[in-house]
């Protein structure tokens, strides 16, 4: 369950939940689902993430746990560290 991709775009529902569109993972997998996320999440944008089965990282940092195959739930606060 591992994953390498860059994300593409963000979909946000009503409820505030959305999924993380992807490209570039081999095995195929479109996206991530997260139920909540920080307010800068669209920073993510065309950022490179990696990860295994149980975290989502960007660089060395983890940004979020992996809930299931598509799901994960963020666990930083913001993305202020890419501004830096």
């Amino acid at each position: 369950m591992s994953i390498a991709a860059t994300i593409e775009n963000i979909i946000f529902r009503d409820d505030g939940s959305g999924d993380l569109m992807l490209i570039g993972d081999e095995r195929g997998q479109p996206m991530l689902s997260f139920e909540k996320a920080p307010n800068d999440v669209t920073s993510l944008i065309g950022q490179f993430i990696w990860g295994g089965s149980s975290q989502i990282l960007l660089g060395e940092t983890v940004i979020a746990n992996r809930t299931g195959y598509t799901h994960i739930e963020f666990v930083v606060d913001s993305f202020d560290f890419l501004r830096g």
